[in-house]
């Protein structure tokens, strides 16, 4: 049985995780403990990331390069843009999971670290309640690893705002005149960006239940960003495409 290394409710893990239910294949999910998962993913891979695909032999790391394998593996319901537009589809979707996936990341944690329940329902709220009891030990340490890491400064967080709104506008113009952002079926360029854009839109479709988000700061953040285009285009992407395999 392949195994997909995770975190429940990682925008990146979610990419990963998309793809293999969109293909219909079977795999089993291993929730990490964060902070500890870095000495469990180095035992199998060459970095400490999650998301991670285990298959047999092979060792699969990162959401695109586990894109790229489903579809060499298992081209059956295709992901790929057309061979026409390919490279430019693949460089879109690269500079939105930093421009845009990196960008939400970093503004989730600079609000959200501050509430220890939220963080901990979204880390480990599946987990057995020893792990939770572990987690609440653990959380201020992880909390500072986490703001050092993705956080950094009050600066570096007004400029991934920045980013992500410049992104979503360019997504904006490009949903314009289409439903899709390369070509006109859904491809893993729709996949990627909509995953990315899951940590603000929590569509209900997402396989794991959303928490209640309790900062007033981010709800002011994400609330003008509800009525774009893209919010909205993502909304209906995973209603119509995001089939969940339980």
């Amino acid at each position: 049985m392949r195994e997909l290394l995770l975190f429940p409710h990682s925008h990146f893990c979610e990419k990963a995780v998309w793809g293999l239910d969109y293909k219909g294949l079977d795999y089993r999910k291993k929730f990490l403990f964060p902070g500890i998962h870095m000495m469990q993913v180095r035992r199998v891979a060459p970095q400490s990331s999650v998301p991670v695909l285990l298959e047999q032999v092979r060792v699969i790391q990162g959401a695109g390069e586990i894109l790229g394998y489903l579809e060499e593996q298992y081209p059956e319901r295709s992901l790929n843009p057309e061979q026409s537009v390919f490279s430019e589809a693949l460089a879109l979707e690269k500079r939105m999971d930093v421009e845009l996936g990196e960008a939400l990341r970093q503004i989730a944690y600079a609000y959200l670290l501050n509430y220890p329940d939220y963080c901990k329902a979204c880390f480990v709220g599946h987990a057995p309640w020893w792990q939770r009891a572990m987690f609440q030990i653990f959380f201020p340490k992880l909390r500072k690893l986490l703001h050092k890491v993705y956080v950094k400064s009050d600066a570096s967080v007004a400029d991934a705002v920045v980013r992500a709104t410049n992104a979503m506008t360019e997504l904006d113009g490009r949903l314009a005149s289409s439903s899709f952002l390369m070509g006109d079926r859904f491809t893993r360029v729709d996949l990627s960006v909509c995953a990315m854009l899951s940590i603000i839109v929590q569509p209900d479709e997402h396989p794991f239940d959303w928490p209640v988000q309790p900062s007033a700061e981010l709800e002011a953040l994400i609330a003008p960003l509800r009525e774009r285009p893209s919010f909205q285009w993502a909304k209906g992407v995973y209603k119509e495409y995001r089939q969940v395999r339980v």
